[in-house]
């Protein structure tokens, strides 16, 4: 049940389906209880094979069209980590015909999806990206020698992990206010897990200045995500080469809805910093509370106009907060 999140796929105890009675040649399974709330559902995941839980997930099958109601029985395919979206709440009939691989789904009793409120995450995020090396092609700009290992745009990263995994298709909308000491682009991608890269696209590029700004985009998981456990936005926080502090605060991820404040599913919590990862330049990636700076307890970075970050002793112009003074 996408809408409370409880209670979570049982892997260990799956519905088996048996030889149906009324529909000749299938095999039928029930989800759900007849007037028993706490067991409906609106999505499923229906599997050939009945073993672990990774075997589950990727022996799992898709219908190719909608499957629910008397009249549809459309073709299903083999697939992996498939969950089939259900139009609303409630306890379900399944049949499957075999022979011909088609899948129809009939509700026997349920209600209508309600929409929770979008909720915000209100954590205050500051990555402190580290000054990375040249790219090659800077190198050769600049007249300096080729780095051994050439600096990239992901050299520092920072992560928004949703609380699930998400399906190909799936309309999400991303919102967030941002800020930085200095201007600099950010790409984004889709990856699974932080790390786990999928597709060079997610939510576009996030230009960052010195003043604050609010950021919201439609995101449609890609095509490309299918069966590959896409779960977080990557924010490449190194496109300049120089450090630069990133600043990420009042998060929400939710699922597009047509009523305004309104959402199927939260795909973030409402507090604590469980949903963000981030890494700097020779780093590892670290996820959790202790993955974050909070900005109102931590002292402003200082940086020279090169942009290298520089203590209270350096000597000259230096920009402290996006803003210029002379240390003497």
């Amino acid at each position: 049940n996408t809408v409370t999140g409880m209670p979570e796929y049982d892997f260990d105890n799956p519905v088996k389906f048996v030889e149906s009675t009324d529909e000749e040649g299938c095999v039928e399974a029930y989800i759900g209880k007849k007037g028993d709330k706490s067991t409906y559902v609106n999505q499923i995941m229906i599997s050939t094979v009945c073993g672990n839980t990774a075997s589950f997930k990727s022996n799992t099958i898709k219908p190719k069209g909608d499957c629910v109601g008397e009249d549809n029985w459309p073709d299903y395919e083999e697939s992996s980590l498939a969950k089939i979206n259900l139009p609303m709440v409630g306890a379900w009939k399944i049949y499957i015909d075999t022979d011909q691989k088609q899948i129809n789904i009939l509700m026997l009793d349920g209600e209508e999806v309600q929409l929770a409120d979008v909720i915000t995450n209100p954590a205050v995020i500051t990555v402190e990206a580290l000054e990375r090396e040249y790219t090659e092609t800077e190198a050769e700009t600049a007249g300096v020698e080729k780095p051994e290992t050439p600096g990239q745009a992901w050299d520092n990263q920072f992560w928004i992990i949703a609380n699930r995994i998400l399906e190909a298709g799936e309309e999400t909308v991303v919102e967030f206010d941002y800020v930085a000491t200095q201007e600099a682009k950010a790409s984004t991608q889709t990856h699974a897990q932080p790390g786990g890269y999928i597709h060079w696209a997610a939510i576009g590029d996030v230009n960052f200045t010195t003043t604050e700004q609010h950021f919201s985009a439609d995101y449609t998981i890609p095509s490309e995500a299918a069966g590959k456990s896409a779960q977080s936005i990557a924010f490449n926080l190194a496109e300049i080469k120089a450090a630069n502090n990133y600043t990420f605060k009042n998060f929400k991820w939710y699922l597009k809805s047509e009523e305004e404040g309104k959402t199927a599913e939260n795909l973030i919590n409402d507090a604590g910093e469980t949903n963000f990862a981030w890494k700097v330049v020779g780093g590892q990636i670290i996820t959790g509370i202790e993955n974050v700076t909070v900005k109102k307890n931590v002292p402003a970075a200082i940086y020279n106009i090169a942009g290298q970050r520089v203590n209270n002793n350096y000597k000259g112009l230096v920009i402290k907060d996006g803003k210029k003074f002379v240390n003497k």
